[in-house]
């Protein structure tokens, strides 16, 4: 498989390794296999249980150097090398979003439950393929994560037929679909790189043995990020939430002029999910622009949406 340069790869060890570290200090532990959320992250459990947001996805095209079968075995032997590295990756939650919500480390993980082959088209057109893989990674992207507590918070969907050898030319994408809760964009950078390299590893071994299940290691887990990054809170900004909020409030008719917001029950949301396809010149113009004002291309996204909808 073709992939990241070592230099990046040790670089993503090695931070790793230090939050690692971090990871042993104390914090809100319930016990040695059970831990309390943080406030981000118990933001993104009460949303993934209402419905509004299941998951963040990467998908990527990996290319062998020479043709290779790609067979479950081999994926779930690559898979059980991640799980036995990443502490996120054996860990699931409590049932439910409301105060007391953990994080809960699983005893084991049956692969065969959270990995998908879906055969796609590679022969077709570009168009047709694309569009294909979109729609595919929509529908998933908005299946929430079921049977907390049992099984992970991932799951990877392998878009080819099992058992098939995969050319250079065509390669194969596989997605990630991860809980907010404990990963992001950046993150699955990381793991998408770890994935090959164990991909790699794996092929060296010509036969590796079918075992879905595998035994989850008891790695120290990351404190949530408050503890881990200063947030001070300056004197001004404190009063002036002191002084919108419970001084001088704004008038409530100024902030929703839509019907009356109702808060929807657990489970009784479906997020629906479209891909918006921005070309590769734009995405370049658009985070240089945003290195310049000094904000993230999340946040451009975000208020020019905003704005579009406001304008509708």
């Amino acid at each position: 498989m073709a992939g990241a340069t070592n230099n990046q790869q040790d670089s993503d060890v090695e931070v790793l390794r230090k939050l690692g570290q971090l990871g042993t200090s104390a914090y809100d532990r319930i016990s040695s296999s059970c831990w309390f959320l943080g406030l981000l992250e118990e933001y993104f459990a009460v949303r993934h249980t209402l419905g509004y947001y299941s998951s963040v996805v990467t998908a990527t095209c990996y290319r062998p150097t020479s043709p290779v079968t790609l067979s479950l075995p081999f994926v779930y032997a690559a898979l059980k090398n991640l799980v036995e590295e990443h502490a996120l990756f054996g860990v699931s939650l409590t049932a439910g979003a409301k105060a007391g919500t953990s994080f809960v480390r699983l005893k084991a993980i049956d692969l065969s439950r959270v990995v998908s082959f879906q055969p796609l088209d590679r022969h077709a057109t570009d168009t047709t393929y694309e569009k294909a893989l979109r729609d595919a990674t929509e529908r998933q992207l908005s299946q929430p994560f079921k049977e907390l507590g049992s099984l992970p918070l991932w799951r990877v969907a392998v878009y080819a037929q099992a058992d098939t050898e995969i050319s250079p030319d065509t390669g194969v994408d596989i997605a990630f679909f991860v809980h907010h809760g404990i990963a992001d964009g950046r993150s699955m950078t990381i793991l998408h790189r770890h994935l090959l390299s164990a991909l790699n590893n794996v092929i060296i071994d010509t036969d590796p043995a079918l075992e879905p299940i595998v035994t989850v290691p008891a790695l120290p887990f990351n404190p949530p990020l408050e503890s881990l990054v200063k947030l001070p809170v300056s004197p001004f900004l404190l009063f002036r939430a002191f002084w919108n909020v419970f001084w001088f409030p704004p008038s409530a008719k100024s902030r929703w002029t839509g019907p009356p917001a109702i808060a929807p029950s657990a489970g009784s949301v479906t997020g629906e999910h479209t891909f918006i396809v921005l070309p590769a010149e734009t995405v370049r113009a658009a985070l240089a622009r945003c290195k310049t004002a000094g904000v993230t291309l999340t946040a451009l996204i975000e208020a020019a949406f905003a704005r579009a909808l406001s304008q509708s």
